[in-house]
C-alpha cells in the first residue's frame, strides 16, 4: 500500500433487518439507562426522606452501608451502645426533608404535569383599534325597560300605505317624535350644550357631543372638541375673519382637529368635501404663525413660515383663497 495515495472507505450495505435490529438495541440501552436513573432517584429521594445524609447517604446509595440496628442488645456492648445514640443524635440534628418545591419539581417531572404558560400578547394585539368614545356601563342613568312594552306593535295597514283613524303613519311618527322632543325640554332632562359653560361640561357630555356630531377619535389623552367659534383659544384676528367669512357654528371635523392641531399634537382627519377641513388645518397654523417674528432684512433667506403640499393645483388654488380670507387682519402673505 503507497503511504502518500489517499485512503478511500468501501461502503458496506446494511439490510433493512439489520438496522431495526441495531435500533431495537439501542433503545433496549437507553430504556435500561433510564429504568436505572429513575431507581437511584427514587432510593435517594427515600434516603433522603428518612434523614440519611452524607456519607451514610452514599454508602446507602453504594450498597456499603451496614445498620448497627440489627445487632443484639444483649450483646452490645456500653461503649457501642453510646456510640449509637451519639449517631442517632447526630441523624436527628441533621435530618433533611424534601421541601414542597421539590416535591412538586418531582411530580411534574414522573406524572408529566404541565405548566400553563403565560399567553404573550401580540405587538398587533397591542395597537389594535379601539375607539375613545366607548360608552361606559356606569355611565348609562336610564332604567330597566320591560322587553314586552319596548316595541310598539304596529299593525300593517294596507301594506303601510294605509292610514290609521284618518292620520297617515309617518305623520303620526313625526307627531309623536315632536311630542318627546317637547316633554324632554319641558322636564328640562334635555341638555342645550350651545348654551351650556365649559367648565361645567363632564367627560360624559362630551362623549355625547361626539356622538351627536358624528365624530369618531381614535388616541390616547384627546382634547375635547369645542362648540362654539367664542371658546376657541386663538387670537382675535383669527375670530374676526372668521365671523366675516360666516362660519356661525363649526362642523365636525372642525369642532375636534383644531384643539388637536393647537395642542401641537399630529393627526390624520377624513372627512366628505365640503365640511371645511382646509379652515380645520389653516386656523391653528395662522394661530402659530401670528407669535413667530416677522421676516424682515436678512431673515428673508431663511424660508416660509409654512409650507402646504397638495395632489391638484385645483386644490392648491382653494386653500390659498382660505388662506387670504384667514389672514384678512393679519400681516401674513401666501404664494401658489
Amino acid at each position: 500500500m503507497n503511504p502518500g495515495a489517499p485512503i478511500s472507505f468501501k461502503p458496506t450495505f446494511v439490510s433493512k433487518k439489520e438496522r431495526e435490529k441495531r435500533k431495537k438495541e439501542l433503545e433496549d440501552k437507553e430504556k435500561e439507562q433510564k429504568d436505572r436513573n429513575d431507581k437511584i432517584i427514587q432510593k435517594k429521594n427515600k434516603l433522603y426522606s428518612r434523614g440519611l445524609v452524607g456519607e451514610k447517604l452514599q454508602d446507602r446509595l453504594s450498597g456499603n452501608y451496614k445498620s448497627t440496628s440489627s445487632r443484639s442488645n444483649n450483646t452490645k456492648s456500653s461503649s457501642s451502645r453510646k456510640r449509637d445514640e451519639k449517631f442517632r443524635e447526630k441523624e436527628k440534628e441533621a435530618e433533611v426533608f424534601l421541601t414542597p418545591k421539590e416535591i412538586e419539581l418531582i411530580k411534574n417531572k414522573k406524572l408529566g404535569i404541565k405548566k400553563e404558560k403565560k399567553k404573550v400578547q401580540k405587538p398587533s394585539d397591542k395597537f389594535k383599534k379601539v375607539y375613545v368614545d366607548d360608552w361606559n356601563p356606569d355611565d348609562d342613568t336610564s332604567q330597566d325597560i320591560n322587553p314586552i312594552f319596548q316595541k310598539k306593535y304596529e299593525p300593517k295597514v294596507l301594506f303601510g300605505k294605509g292610514m290609521i283613524g284618518g292620520i297617515h303613519l309617518e305623520e303620526q311618527k313625526l307627531n309623536e317624535k315632536s311630542r318627546k322632543i317637547q316633554e324632554s325640554i319641558n322636564s328640562g332632562s334635555r341638555v342645550d350644550f350651545d348654551n351650556k359653560a365649559l367648565q361645567d361640561m363632564t367627560k360624559r357630555d362630551w362623549m355625547i357631543v361626539r356622538e351627536n356630531n358624528d365624530i369618531l377619535v381614535q388616541g390616547s389623552k384627546v382634547p375635547p372638541p369645542f362648540i362654539r367659534w367664542s371658546d376657541l383659544r386663538v387670537n382675535s384676528k383669527i375670530l374676526d375673519a372668521i365671523a366675516d367669512i360666516g362660519y356661525e357654528k363649526p362642523t365636525s371635523i372642525q369642532m375636534q382637529a383644531i384643539p388637536v392641531a393647537l395642542d401641537k399634537r399630529d393627526l390624520i382627519g377624513i372627512a366628505p368635501t365640503g365640511m371645511g377641513k382646509s379652515c380645520a388645518f389653516l386656523t391653528p397654523m395662522i394661530d402659530f404663525f401670528m407669535y413667530l417674528p416677522k421676516i424682515e432684512g436678512e431673515s428673508i433667506n431663511d424660508g416660509p413660515y409654512g409650507l402646504i403640499l397638495a395632489p391638484t393645483r385645483e386644490l392648491a388654488i382653494q386653500i390659498e383663497k382660505e388662506f387670504i380670507n384667514l389672514c384678512k387682519y393679519t400681516h401674513l402673505r401666501s404664494a401658489c
